[in-house]
């Protein structure tokens, strides 16, 4: 399994290795994505390696792809540490102590120690190097720098092997740089960064609205070259502000690795207007820490995300002196009252999906997605909700969507979310995730925190996970005419572009055009003659590459998983019949049970002026008055499938409850 390799280029050959990469497997049976072999691989590795005589200083390189859990990493008996808990491709180092060294035989072990769940992974490409990791990582260095229009702008850098790995560096982080491997955010536009000889390429990029900067480089040992790139603002958002509503870090959430000042470069560096720090029970401010650092390139604001045992909430704007709320309990109506006690304008449901602590508020068992409705009947006092976390992503890319089109059609005004969730520096990017609030933007004067926390109020929200996507609606003679425009950076590709009538889909088109504007079309649907909302889905592959990667599903339901973007429009109310206000499924829903107030029965044919969504909240409202599911009938194709939506519904959360399921799969 060992080689030798011959030194030639000084010390920087390494002595010997193993090239191939080895499929593992740790933590349970079943392959953890669809992706990797269905035969059971190896638990653990061995490497036996040559031995190495007269070595003082040394390190092993290992090269790793797709660790969620731990890996326990040996040489000779000795543990080094552990393999990256990270999802990336990239390139590991250990340094070896005097006496880790044999010069007789070197044996190189892998083994799984813990995790929540099965973790695939492949690793191998086995090197060491008779330097340490200092001297290895200093042997080249790079003085990078980005500009927009001739001046330095706050960047990412990611710095690749040809391999597509990401490199080990020579530096850290500080008051102008935060770093992990192979990636360097700089506050300043620039970056002096040590690293190992090589054929690199290099990426530069600032979030989602601008484009990609990217060139190749090799350095001999002993090289220090300089890099330039140049990137420009391509996706223009005139009057939409940039927000994540959901940011962490490890200085105050306890987990992740992302530092407070950190936390403020990366966000400068992914070009994040308006912030809002979220770390758990707590009250953070992060204007002190901008202010130290001389950065007033964002507005944050002070959150709190409020975790408790039934379910995870942000909320802002709070005051940073106010003791925040009590988590300790499992009651929702306490939770909800202990909300609306700290007096925040905007509270996020977070993770409907998601199990914390052996609660998921969108459970089957608990939750009618179809109508929005507890099971139990609790009030659901969220402002909004998030419908994309790039953090805590899932495999179903409209789920999350499908249960907000939900709470719509109930009539409660729910504002969409997108955010990143991050808690770490690179792992899961800050501000992948991210939501557009309509603001006066004309200059950086023109908005604040609090127009922000208006624009979500009012749902004035666009999701954007790669993906921008717009709409406007009117009513003409001819019927409604709506304005679709989907939009990303030119490195980002297109997909399709749906429209969605009161979570009907109604319209799909490719949206794949090459450029910044995807899609742009003004599509005339029929006038339906009653209330209705439109919303825009915007779908795409995703990234897989380092420079800006998607990450995978947080809480795996399964082994199918492909890498997407999405992006999602407000819901644009249209007022159909022109009678100056507006009425929600449910309402129009309401309105045929009381005018029909003993007969179900010509409730459910009068709902055949009506669709899907206002049949699928008659079927809600007859069945808490009693009636029996089983007899809600129609010849009507769009009142039988709402009536087929909810009773379908309704028979999983009672089996769910009666077999006291609480996680049934979704």
């Amino acid at each position: 399994m060992g080689r030798y390799l011959l030194v030639l280029s000084g010390f920087l050959a390494p002595l010997l290795g193993m090239a191939e990469l080895v499929h593992l497997r740790g933590g349970g049976e079943q392959r953890e994505w669809h992706s990797f072999p269905g035969a059971k691989p190896a638990t653990s590795l061995v490497l036996e390696l040559p031995g190495i005589p007269d070595v003082r200083e040394a390190c092993l390189s290992l090269r790793q792809v797709d660790v969620r859990h731990n890996w326990n990493v040996h040489v000779n008996g000795h543990p080094l540490g552990r393999l990256q808990r990270e999802e990336d491709r990239l390139v590991q180092l250990f340094d070896l102590k005097p006496g880790f060294v044999s010069a007789k035989a070197n044996r190189v072990e892998i083994t799984f120690d813990k995790g929540r769940d099965v973790d695939d992974i492949l690793v191998g490409d086995a090197m060491i190097y008779p330097q340490s990791r200092k001297v290895l990582c200093s042997a080249a260095s790079l003085e990078l720098s980005v500009t927009e229009n001739g001046s330095p702008v706050p960047a990412r850098f990611t710095l690749v092997d040809a391999d597509g790995c990401l490199v080990p560096l020579g530096l850290k982080s500080s008051d102008q740089l935060a770093v992990r491997t192979g990636v360097v955010y700089t506050l300043d536009g620039k970056a002096h960064v040590p690293c190992p000889a090589g054929d690199y390429t290099i990426y530069a990029t600032r979030g989602f609205e601008y484009s990609l900067a990217k060139t190749r480089v090799h350095l001999d040992a002993g090289d220090h070259k300089s890099v330039a790139l140049v990137i420009e603002r391509e996706v223009h958002t005139p009057d939409l502000v940039s927000c994540d509503p959901h940011v962490h870090t490890v200085t105050y959430s306890r987990h992740g690795d992302c530092s407070l000042t950190e936390r403020i470069i990366t966000l400068a560096g992914e070009h994040v207007e308006c912030p809002v720090a979220t770390d758990h029970n707590l009250h953070i401010d992060y204007r002190k820490e901008q202010a130290r650092l001389g950065y007033a390139g964002f507005r944050s604001a002070v959150g709190n995300e409020y975790t408790t045992l039934t379910g995870h909430f942000n909320l802002f704007p709070v005051d940073p002196e106010q003791k925040p709320p009590s988590y300790i309990g499992d009651d929702w109506q306490k939770v909800m009252a202990s909300i609306a006690a700290t007096g925040a304008p905007v509270t996020i449901l977070n993770h409907a999906r998601d199990i914390h602590r052996n609660y998921r508020p969108f459970d089957p068992v608990r939750h009618i997605a179809v109508t929005g409705e507890s099971v139990e009947g609790l009030e659901y006092h969220f402002n909004a909700m998030e419908v994309l976390n790039s953090g805590a992503i899932i495999s179903d890319r409209l789920l999350l969507v499908n249960d907000w089109f939900g709470l719509l059609n109930r009539g409660l005004s729910v504002a969409a979310i997108g955010s990143s969730d991050s808690h770490d520096v690179s792992n899961f990017i800050v501000g992948q995730g991210r939501t557009y609030v309509s603001v006066p933007d004309g200059d950086p004067g023109a908005w604040d925190v609090g127009d922000v926390v208006k624009g979500i109020q009012q749902g004035h929200t666009h999701l954007a996970y790669g993906l921008l996507a717009t709409l406007q609606a009117e009513v003409r003679d001819d019927g409604v005419a709506l304005d679709v425009e989907v939009s990303g950076p030119s490195w980002i590709a297109g997909g399709e572009v749906r429209l969605f009538m009161n979570g009907l889909e109604v319209f799909r088109a490719d949206a794949n055009q090459p450029g910044v504007i995807k899609f742009g079309q003004q599509v005339l649907l029929p006038n339906p003659g009653y209330d209705v909302w439109f919303a825009a889905v915007a779908t795409g592959p995703g990234i897989t590459d380092n420079y800006w990667p998607c990450a995978k599903p947080y809480q795996r339901l399964g082994e199918r998983h492909e890498a997407y973007f999405l992006g999602l429009s407000p819901a644009v109310r249209v007022d159909a019949n022109g009678d100056g206000s507006w009425k929600s499924a449910f309402a129009y829903a309401r309105d045929l049970v009381k005018h029909y107030p003993d007969s179900p029965e010509d409730a459910l044919r009068s709902c055949a002026r009506y669709d899907t969504a206002v049949a699928a909240q008659l079927a809600s409202i007859l069945v808490r008055n009693g009636v029996d599911p089983g007899s809600l009938q129609s010849d009507v194709a769009s009142v039988k499938e709402g009536l087929r939506q909810f009773v379908d519904a309704w028979k999983v959360a009672q089996a769910a409850q009666t077999d006291k399921a609480r996680f049934p799969a979704n």
